[in-house]
């Protein structure tokens, strides 16, 4: 049977991924007491990747004073980061403070209180287990989670310092070359060795693709002042961004490269501080990072977002809760959600700046997939559900909104059957002698070989006598080659104007 991948080459390149995988977005709430939690999930199989994230609230979607804010990431061997920050309202004195640790989830209070963290130790097509090796607090906080699976896809988790100065930074030990990085940290001046807790609230989340497609937004409250000092910034061209409680950007960086161990990273800014940072590297799914503002309309309003490139089967949602700006802002804010299409989790937090009395609230819901909180009065501005997914991106409908033109960031996955081969690249370059085609592969799995085809739809001839090997021959059938291999043919009657057509024959 011929898989006709419709990669078409006029002296130029293709670039895709393909690889089954599955997601599902889910919440639950933390024992009140004990260790031993088994948390229920639909994914249909054993779990590749884990992400969590919580406000620090109980599952009653209301307003809480105070946050506790917790993102956590664990990969396909159970290895897991992650990092917590926390305010502390009504205080003449602020009391914020951070954590980050090794462990899939992390809560910490102000005063450097520790209040619970958990190992994955175990997973199944049905569950997974959490070993809360500290769970001081009885607050039965709501936990969100999207958990992905699938055979073809790999995950690892990697804590790695930020450079103390401009240029380019490789990170390597990460086993493949993935097609997304999910990046955490608590602000530019965490170094300590992970675990560990300090004063002063700081988070920043930041994601990029293989296309280089990135955003990062971050939050500092300062601790222990008289008058609040809280901001936030938040960017669509860097995938790190941190800064330390005024309005000086202290780290930056952008994406440059997926590399065959890991990636590389370009630090435009970059403070003396070996900052602390975690990263969740995923390969093998169909994914997009990109951003929009919310649409001003009076609610309800559907607001439709293009450009993914596919139909999602997941959708993770994040927002410093402002305008788009290339400058820091006054007041920390963070919103975050996510939904498979039947699901929904959403968790947002706010601090106010230059207050006498700490002024902190945050809420927690999983009947909306995102909330916009810019305010001090316990409103949401806005919020939103998913509509529906479509072939070039997804829909929401806001049932409240505002007149602000929020900007949001967007991380898209989609699940895409298994096939035999999963393209890294395609190009054509000429030469002397002909035209010299060459290609790449991501992965590869019980792929007989390829064949080459000149000219346009429905004309096109092929022009390989017999079947250039893939692995099924070379490596054998079953065996799976996760680099994948890379390829080369000459064809001597190419001319620069021509298309070519490469037909992958597997063994079925």
């Amino acid at each position: 049977m011929f898989g006709v991948l419709l990669l078409v080459c006029i002296l130029g390149s293709w670039d895709s991924a393909q690889a089954g995988s599955s997601f599902k977005v889910g919440s639950f709430t933390k024992i009140s007491s004990g260790s031993n939690q088994v948390v229920t999930h639909s994914l249909g199989e054993t779990p590749k990747a884990l992400i969590m994230w919580a406000g620090g609230n109980v599952n009653d979607e209301a307003f809480h004073s105070d946050f506790r804010f917790a993102f956590g990431v664990t990969d396909e061997d159970r290895s897991s980061l992650s990092v917590s920050a926390s305010s502390d309202h009504g205080e003449t004195t602020s009391d914020t403070s951070r954590r980050m640790a090794n462990k899939a989830i992390t809560i910490v209070r102000w005063s450097e209180l520790l209040r619970a963290e958990a190992d994955v130790t175990a997973w199944t097509t049905t569950t997974f287990t959490l070993d809360w090796t500290d769970n001081s607090s009885s607050t039965e906080y709501l936990i969100h989670y999207l958990i992905i699976g699938g055979s073809d896809v790999s995950a690892k988790v990697k804590n790695w310092t930020m450079k103390t100065s401009p240029g380019n930074l490789a990170v390597t030990g990460i086993g493949f070359q993935p097609d997304v990085v999910i990046h955490a940290h608590a602000g530019a001046s965490f170094t300590a060795s992970l675990p560990s807790s300090t004063n002063h609230a700081a988070v920043g989340l930041g994601v990029m693709d293989a296309d280089g497609d990135e955003w990062a937004n971050t939050f500092t409250g300062a601790d222990n002042v008289s008058t609040t000092n809280t901001q936030r910034a938040q960017q669509t061209d860097a995938c790190i961004h941190a800064i330390e409680f005024s309005t000086t950007i202290t780290k930056e960086a952008s994406w440059v490269s997926m590399d065959t161990d890991g990636f590389t990273v370009n630090f435009s800014t970059a403070s003396s501080h070996a900052s602390q940072t975690i990263s969740l590297a995923l390969k093998g799914l169909n994914v997009k990072a990109g951003s929009f503002t919310k649409t001003l309309t009076a609610a309800p309003v559907a607001q439709a977002v293009t450009g993914v490139g596919f139909e999602p089967d997941a959708l993770l949602l994040a927002s410093y809760q402002h305008d788009p700006s290339n400058s820091v802002q006054d007041h920390a804010a963070l919103g975050l959600g996510g939904s498979d299409g039947t699901n929904e989790s959403s968790a947002t937090l706010y601090d106010h700046n230059d207050e006498s009395t700490s002024d902190v609230s945050a809420i927690d819901k999983t009947s909306k997939v995102f909330m916009v909180v810019d305010n001090k009065n316990d409103t949401i501005d806005a919020e939103a559900d998913l509509q529906s997914f479509q072939s070039t991106g997804f829909t929401l409908n806001w049932t409240t909104n505002h007149s602000d033109d929020t900007e949001i960031g967007y991380l898209a996955f989609s699940s895409l059957s298994a096939t035999a081969v999963g393209m890294r690249s395609f190009e054509a370059v000429s030469r002397e002698t002909g035209v010299e085609l060459r290609w790449a592969t991501g992965w590869e799995v019980d792929n007989l070989g390829f064949h080459v085809y000149r000219g346009p739809a429905g004309e096109r001839e092929r022009v390989t006598r017999e079947l250039l090997a893939g692995s099924a021959l070379l490596a054998g059938a079953g065996t799976r080659l996760p680099a994948g291999q890379s390829y080369r043919w000459l064809d001597p009657e190419g001319m620069r104007t021509d298309l070519y057509w490469l037909v992958d024959v597997d063994l079925s």
